[in-house]
């Protein structure tokens, strides 16, 4: 890092984010669709030094709509691992070119950098085993720190997401209080008084507000009453006994989510350490040759048992949430997407604490945090290998008519 390398606002879980190489469950540079930026892909395309020639020449493809970014991609198969590592999985171009040679991807992964009303930000995905067990098993990961990113100059950081303020006569409330938004969600997910399913309920109620002050007479001053109202202590104390009110059809929601990790399963089989998680999640469940009434009490048993474990650590989920809401710059596009991106998220909790619930059986010493984060970074990971999986699975739920905020009790409670 030069004189010049800038800094970015990051949760504390990064300042102590690095590699753990061959001690690492899993591996970064398998399976993946790996996005080579323009400039790499000009510097490889000319690359003369064998074996790396041949390696780039065969394993590197132009996209049909490159951007600067996303200029080529090395398409793996599933399980497969990079062509460019070699007998010792060690990468051949940074043995030949040094860390400066490394695409974008390749150099930042797992961090992801943002940048908002010029502020630059840094979160990893938590994709990556190391960066879920920082980000997850504490409860100070998250809170917000600055730290110098190793990059000579601010030029130099690849940048994966940009918002910059809308005028201030712009017709997208949301948009304008975006910062602010992300911030009310926040303060409710980390509500030590409401656990992980009741913040997501009560942050869900907000934003349904919100999307209707969008379109009241004077939006900002109704977008700012509401943030006022949710926000309020007297709000937040009540805010457990409200959504304790809500009915949930709670057979109907676990035979939804199980219908969609039985998708998840077939769409992903390929992908091994994913199909052990299933295959861990149903053998705990051991639902086979039980009538509908054990069946019931099974459930309630595995449930209690999750339900004790993120009631001593409840950092274990908030964390995921409050890393995604952070890394992605919720609402990302304003109202246009607040309402599909908060219940995506929520869908991706569910789906996780729905495996929870099967690996809870696994032992009757209960659910474990390591288990949790197997859990959250398989889930990550392989959603992010198979893109057309949540989309997918959105759609079955949209069907169902379970995926408007109004329903986002029956998903998560």
């Amino acid at each position: 890092m030069g004189k010049h390398s800038p800094q970015a606002l990051a949760p504390r879980y990064m300042s102590s984010f690095h590699c753990v190489g061959a001690a690492c469950p899993d591996n970064c540079c398998t399976g993946w669709a790996v996005s080579i930026d323009k400039p790499s892909y000009q510097r490889y395309r000319d690359l003369r030094e064998e074996p790396l020639a041949s390696l780039l020449g065969t394993g590197m493809k132009k996209v049909a709509s490159p951007t600067s970014n996303r200029y080529a991609v090395i398409a793996l198969k599933p399980e497969q691992p990079c062509p460019l590592l070699d007998e010792s999985h060690l990468c051949r171009i940074q043995a030949a070119l040094g860390e400066g040679g490394l695409s974008d991807v390749c150099a930042s992964f797992p961090r992801i950098f943002s940048r908002e009303d010029g502020v630059l930000h840094m979160h990893a995905t938590l994709s990556c085993p190391e960066a879920a067990r920082l980000a997850l098993q504490s409860a100070q990961a998250m809170e917000p720190v600055m730290q110098t990113v190793p990059y000579a100059n601010p030029g130099l950081v690849p940048t994966h997401q940009r918002r910059n303020s809308p005028p201030a006569d712009s017709a997208d409330a949301i948009d304008l209080y975006a910062p602010a938004v992300r911030a009310a969600v926040t303060l409710i997910l980390k509500d030590p008084g409401l656990s992980v399913a009741e913040g997501l309920v009560y942050a869900g109620m907000m934003l349904r507000r919100l999307a209707q002050d969008a379109h009241a007479e004077a939006p900002q001053l109704a977008l700012a009453r509401s943030l006022d109202f949710f926000l309020s202590s007297g709000n937040l104390l009540q805010a457990r006994s409200l959504v304790a009110d809500l009915q949930v059809p709670t057979l109907k929601r676990r035979l939804l989510l199980l219908e969609a990790l039985q998708a998840c399963k077939q769409r992903l089989a390929p992908q091994l350490k994913f199909q052990a998680l299933v295959a861990d999640f149903e053998r705990g469940l051991a639902l086979d040759g039980l009538d509908e009434h054990a069946q019931q009490q099974r459930f309630d048993v595995l449930e209690a048992r999750v339900s004790a474990r993120l009631a001593a650590e409840p950092h274990l989920l908030k964390n995921y949430l409050l890393n995604d809401l952070g890394k992605g710059l919720f609402p990302a596009q304003g109202l246009a997407t607040m309402e599909a991106d908060f219940m995506s998220l929520a869908v991706r909790y569910a789906l996780i604490r729905s495996l929870l619930t099967g690996l809870a059986g696994l032992s009757d010493e209960g659910l474990s945090s390591e288990q949790v984060c197997r859990a959250v970074y398989l889930v990550v990971r392989h959603i992010e290998h198979s893109p057309q999986f949540m989309p997918g699975v959105l759609a079955r739920l949209d069907e169902a008519g379970l995926m408007g905020l109004d329903a986002l009790a029956t998903l998560v409670k």
